[in-house]
């Protein structure tokens, strides 16, 4: 492998997409700058978006029966989730649980897939885990509270699993967000462009560079840098 000088993350391109969005809330720049330095921060909602991602993981691996769960008298089934020292117990609608099961059925679940990516400033090193990869597609399933159409249009997941998964000889030539607000199926589907997602996907990595050489000072995990390049750039 090249020497790599950075190594981002999808869901950290995403993070910094939303900061931009952002940017002028009070709290964005020290929330972001937090997100670089992987502080731990707890989200009652990304923590019943995890256990839905792995509820249906286990349903694939047959380690939960959804023929056998029991439904509570709104159609309901619990499942039981812990992370670090918190324990909840969550509740999903079984149709939608159904649903979402039977379109990512025969997949490949949490997918961990890396690639170089070049760039002005060096080679970035972008990563992540596939929710699903199922043929020729990469499949992410999203939990929201609420959802309009094209919520994911500028999410960077499309552009990163894909790329990444070529380079490792795995075909791949769509992305499709499988997502539900707890009530509903949305899909939004979208083309790999090779050309124009590298393209892009370079262009916005160096933005993410520059703003990490203009604030290094407070950048203190290591995570973000080869561990022989820690010097600012020229």
């Amino acid at each position: 492998m090249p020497e790599i000088n950075y190594r981002f993350y999808a869901t950290l391109l995403d993070s910094f997409q939303y900061y931009l969005g952002k940017a002028d809330d009070d709290n964005a720049f020290q929330e972001f700058i937090d997100r670089l330095n992987c502080k731990p921060f707890f989200s009652e909602a990304a923590m019943k978006g995890t256990a839905f991602n792995e509820l249906i993981d286990e349903i694939l691996s047959g380690k939960f029966s959804l023929v056998n769960a029991e439904t509570d008298s709104r159609g309901n089934i619990s499942y039981p989730y812990s992370e670090g020292e918190v324990s909840k117990t969550f509740k999903f609608k079984k149709n939608v649980v159904t649903e979402i099961a039977r379109r990512v059925y025969g997949s490949i679940p949490q997918k961990y897939t890396e690639a170089v990516l070049p760039t002005r400033y060096g080679n970035v090193l972008v990563y992540g885990y596939a929710d699903e990869v199922l043929k020729n597609k990469v499949i992410d399933i999203k939990t929201t509270g609420s959802y309009v159409f094209p919520k994911y249009l500028n999410s960077w997941q499309r552009r990163v699993y894909p790329y990444c998964l070529r380079k490792e000889g795995i075909y791949v030539d769509s992305f499709q967000y499988l997502i539900t607000d707890f009530s509903n199926v949305y899909i939004e589907d979208y083309p790999h462009m090779p050309e124009l997602d590298v393209l892009e996907m370079q262009r916005f990595s160096e933005q993410l560079i520059d703003y990490i050489e203009t604030h290094r000072p407070l950048i203190l995990s290591p995570k973000l840098f080869n561990a022989e390049a820690h010097q600012s750039l020229p």
